[in-house]
């Protein structure tokens, strides 16, 4: 069951924030991910890891700027601010256009004010056209 019944541009702060109190677990849709991608190499290819196994899969969201409980057992705990959270959307979305073969198509990000902090929630549809590869060489860029 898909962790949001909305569309990506209509989920809002308070619905990050329902997660949390709700302690809604992670699933095979819904993955947090307490800090931002590392804008490196490693980090990309760890973003583009995630996004390709969802959208061979099942699809889903990752919701970053969320950590968990600490016990290993992948309830949110709190909100963890994403700076500059609206850039950070645009070079994720940057290094999986030019990083997956096939593209994943629709896949969509946005980043959401809470008031904690802002997230950036990553909507990732099952794919009628898997398998998706990473496919990183260089990027210039961050």
């Amino acid at each position: 069951m898909m962790p949001f019944d909305k569309s990506l541009d209509a989920i809002t702060g308070m619905d990050i924030e329902h997660l949390i109190s709700g302690k809604v677990q992670e699933s095979q849709h819904l993955d947090y991910k307490r800090d931002p991608y590392a804008k490196s190499t490693d980090g990309h290819r760890d973003f583009l890891k995630d996004v390709t196994a969802m959208a061979n899969a099942y699809g889903g969201y990752l919701v970053i700027g969320v950590e968990e409980d600490g016990a290993g057992t992948g309830i949110p705990s709190a909100v963890r601010h994403v700076p500059e959270a609206a850039s950070e959307c645009k070079r994720l979305s940057n290094v999986a256009l030019s990083s997956v073969d096939p593209r994943v198509s629709g896949l969509d990000m946005r980043d959401v004010t809470t008031s904690k902090g802002d997230v950036i929630v990553v909507r990732i549809p099952r794919s009628g056209n898997a398998p998706h590869m990473v496919m990183l060489g260089e990027i210039r860029g961050n």
